[in-house]
């Protein structure tokens, strides 16, 4: 987890560095600098290097995608992934004050974003996308990223499909930002976000009401260290 960690924020500096290049000021007189695919071809080649995945083709262009399985009979953390297919479709109905009262746990959708910055304006992308879900052999991760700025649209088409297949959307801190950020992106390329029909279940509100008293923060971090054992 450690090295994953330090791969995402070499890739984030490494974005940065392409968004300030362009987004300098310059003189009136001299044009701004259009990028050129060569610019984004250090992003291409530290994500080829370093993740197995594929290139995914959609009508809107090409992005990238790996998919990580969590075997059933591994631990991770102090927690056995094989007590995910034990979990009762009702388990949301209390952490959701009754907003969820039944859902089938397989058609929950655990989302999480790395981002170019902490704001959810315009200027804020979502580079990698993680979709968690509880399958019959595990937990499995489906992460889309986009390599460079052309790929968005690709990404987030790709996303809104592989959304379908959910009733819930599970996050940490979600509605504050994920869902808002996602929201903000499929505006700019003029698509409806698809997160309307979805329930969503935000763990934060529950984590503060359980452990508010216990931690001194309920930052994710926090909970996956004190309470989860990562």
């Amino acid at each position: 987890m450690d090295d994953l960690q330090e791969q995402l924020a070499i890739l984030r500096r490494k974005i940065r560095q392409i968004d300030r290049k362009f987004a300098a000021p310059r003189p009136e007189a001299e044009p701004a600098p259009v990028p050129r695919p060569e610019d984004f071809a250090p992003l291409h080649h530290f994500i080829d290097e370093f993740m197995s995945g594929e290139v995914v083709e959609t009508p809107h262009g090409t992005h990238f995608e790996t998919e990580k399985l969590y075997a059933r009979h591994r631990r991770h953390g102090s927690m056995d992934i094989s007590t995910l297919g034990e979990l009762p479709e009702d388990l949301l109905d209390s952490l959701s004050e009754g907003v969820i009262p039944r859902a089938n746990p397989a058609r929950w959708a655990f989302l999480d974003t790395e981002t170019t910055g902490l704001a959810t304006g315009s200027g804020t992308y979502a580079f990698l996308i993680g979709v968690g879900r509880i399958a019959p052999d595990g937990f499995r991760i489906r992460q889309f990223f986009m390599r460079d700025f052309s790929e968005e649209a690709s990404l987030l088409y790709a996303l809104e499909a592989h959304l379908s297949q959910f009733d819930v959307l599970v996050t940490y801190n979600g509605k504050s930002y994920d869902q808002p950020l996602l929201e903000t992106r499929f505006r700019m390329m003029r698509r409806q976000p698809p997160f309307e029909r979805l329930a969503h279940m935000d763990l934060l509100f529950g984590a503060r009401r359980l452990w508010k008293l216990r931690l001194e923060s309920c930052r994710l971090v926090e909970l996956e260290n004190q309470i989860l054992g990562f």
